[in-house]
């Protein structure tokens, strides 16, 4: 896979720096997600690995709403449990 073409062996050195920084940074399963695809792709047909990777998306975006949603829930909770501590100071 080429992303980019470079002039120099130093701007292709910073070019793959930088793009490995930028798939570092994004979420754990989506990187061993898009690693597996890459080395499994090569050796499947494009019907399999376009499978896998409908499938490596769904748990990725749910995945990702799950712990939104938790998250959420979590802050209603403090902001209840602080509220009732209030109340129970004015009672």
């Amino acid at each position: 896979m080429v992303a980019e073409c470079c002039e120099t062996p130093e701007e292709t050195v910073e070019a793959a720096v930088a793009l490995a920084t930028r798939m570092a940074s994004q979420g754990p399963l989506a990187v061993r997600t898009a690693v597996r695809s890459l080395r499994l792709g090569q050796d499947d047909g494009l019907d399999r690995t376009l499978w896998r990777e409908a499938d490596a998306q769904v748990r990725i975006i749910l995945g990702t709403h799950a712990r939104t949603h938790l998250s959420i829930k979590k802050k209603k909770k403090k902001k209840n449990k602080k509220k009732k501590k209030e109340e129970e100071k004015l009672a």
